[in-house]
């Protein structure tokens, strides 16, 4: 998740001054020598920037004063807006592109399937069902609808796409990368025919080398209690990538094998690898179970202090360890903190803030989480 800090200075003052200079051009009347190019590169610099604000103020200005804003500059839009969780801004403009008849790139269905996630199911279908009408599916667009439907628990849906998928697949087109068939191996995690079946996949389409799989195979082999195969199988990898590791302390986790999973964490550290925050969540959520406080507090801190990218899901599992440690002050600390930063805040992460805040009937904070909530997400439809 990218969003602007400190570090962002250099690339914050080279936006503004391309702000500038086509702000210069439209107000000299020579909005017809702005080159195209500086209309993209503005959005997406204040887009990486996580300033959707000024984004929104350039683009409303090209549009006012230029003619240069295009299905291109429409798409960009809708990526930044969709990367910084505003539901209700994508769909705005996606409203706006229909009325002025623009071109649909695939990626501007890509990013309303991305952040509509699990909340809106009856637009998930409108937009796929216009989405199959108007565009011929790649690798990426199958993988990201396949993840929608999967998480509106759609198995119907997602059993019909891998069969067009596999269709395909055995028709020599290359349709299923790293994300499509590591999806697949989850859902069929503890079905042994279509997992060894798909494990096969992976392996023709030459995927079997990458991290997402390799996690998801591990994860099966565990559901399915197959022990010996899942210890072979990480013996004849090269090496562990993180997210190896992090299928790993899952499995130990839900066993609970704290045996191994403490082992697994040490190697970790040996082996310096980077931890994010869904190594966090993984790690304190496992680590809670062990019902020893002192031991707890001191795995949270020492992979608090190891985390080195944050997004919601940090804040939001760092929220609830002060919450389970009656410190509510630091509770509210990780709100504010989390808010400030401007990364993105899905509905789950709302929805946990507001819990803590109903369990110590907090009233105002509730007020402050929903108010925050409906300027970035609007009702469900």
């Amino acid at each position: 998740i990218k969003t602007y800090a400190k570090g962002d200075d250099a690339m914050l003052l080279k936006v503004n001054q391309l702000r500038d200079i086509v702000e210069t051009q439209i107000e000299n009347d020579e909005a017809d020598a702005i080159e195209p190019v500086y209309v993209t590169s503005l959005l997406r610099g204040f887009g990486v920037l996580g300033k959707t604000q000024d984004m929104m103020r350039a683009f409303r200005l090209l549009q006012r004063k230029t003619s240069l804003v295009d299905h291109k500059a429409y798409n960009e839009v809708i990526r930044w807006l969709a990367h910084d969780g505003n539901v209700k801004s994508v769909l705005a403009v996606k409203k706006e592109m229909e009325a002025n008849n623009e071109f649909h790139m695939a990626t501007v269905y890509w990013n309303i399937f991305k952040v509509l996630g699990k909340f809106y199911p009856k637009l998930t279908e409108k937009y796929y069902d216009e989405a199959r009408t108007t565009l011929t599916f790649d690798g990426m667009m199958y993988a990201q609808v396949l993840k929608s439907f999967m998480d509106l628990n759609d198995s119907k849906r997602v059993r019909g796409i891998h069969a067009e998928m596999l269709a395909l697949h055995q028709r020599g087109v290359p349709v299923y990368n790293k994300m499509s068939i590591s999806l697949m191996i989850k859902f069929f995690g503890r079905d042994r025919e279509e997992f060894d079946a798909l494990i096969k996949v992976a392996n023709s389409a030459g995927q079997l080398d990458q991290g997402f799989v390799q996690s998801n195979i591990i994860r099966g082999y565990g559901l399915q209690e197959r022990w010996a195969e899942l210890h072979a199988f990480v013996a004849s990898l090269p090496g562990k990538q993180p997210l190896v590791y992090l299928a790993l302390l899952r499995v130990y986790g839900r066993t609970q094998d704290f045996d191994n999973f403490e082992r697994t964490f040490d190697e970790m550290k040996r082996n310096g690898v980077q931890f994010t925050d869904v190594m966090f969540t993984t790690v304190v959520s496992i680590a809670s179970r062990r019902h020893n406080t002192a031991k707890f507090r001191r795995i949270v801190d020492e992979m608090r202090a190891l985390v080195t990218v944050k997004t919601c899901k940090f804040y939001a599992v760092a929220a609830a360890i002060h919450l389970r440690l009656d410190e509510m002050e630091a509770v509210t600390g990780m709100w504010r903190d989390m808010v400030g930063s401007k990364v993105n805040i899905d509905m789950d992460t709302f929805n946990q803030f507001l819990e803590m805040y109903v369990q110590r009937n907090n009233f105002a904070m509730m007020q402050e989480v929903l108010q925050t909530m409906m300027e970035r997400t609007p009702p469900n439809p």
